[in-house]
């Protein structure tokens, strides 16, 4: 990883941090990016039963769009679809998705509701007061 690829990945986990707050369980940010296009949806989970979505910022959506758009520049790899950043206690984790592993039967929100799924297992989302 280069020196601009990790300093663009330590500031999308402080504003990750900074905007989940006080919360002690798993922070998932799913950011689904295309050219001039960004969705980045922020799930902390309150209990092994529940999550809530939090709003994100333009500063955290301009993050992992500088990412993306550079990501082919710095790796010498196609740009991913979907970044999945994860906080789990102290481990900060990445995955990226590729656009031919995405299911062109599934919308965007089946894609958010299986990565959800998997993070964070059977858990029902909180959307009613997303801060």
């Amino acid at each position: 990883m280069n020196s601009q690829m990790e300093h663009l990945y330590q500031l999308i986990g402080a504003e990750v941090l900074r905007l989940a707050g006080n919360n002690s369980g798993k922070i998932l940010l799913i950011g689904e990016i295309d050219e001039g296009v960004i969705s980045a949806d922020l799930f902390c989970q309150e209990n092994k039963n529940k999550a809530r979505y939090k709003y994100t910022t333009t500063e955290l959506q301009d993050l992992a769009y500088q990412l993306w758009k550079n990501w082919e520049k710095w790796t010498g790899k196609k740009s991913w679809s979907i970044m999945c950043f994860q906080v789990n206690k102290d481990k900060i984790s990445m995955d990226l998705i590729y656009s031919d592993q995405i299911d062109p039967e599934e919308d965007e929100l089946q894609r958010r509701e299986k990565i959800i799924e998997k993070v964070f297992g059977k858990t029902k989302v909180d959307y009613s007061r997303p801060e």
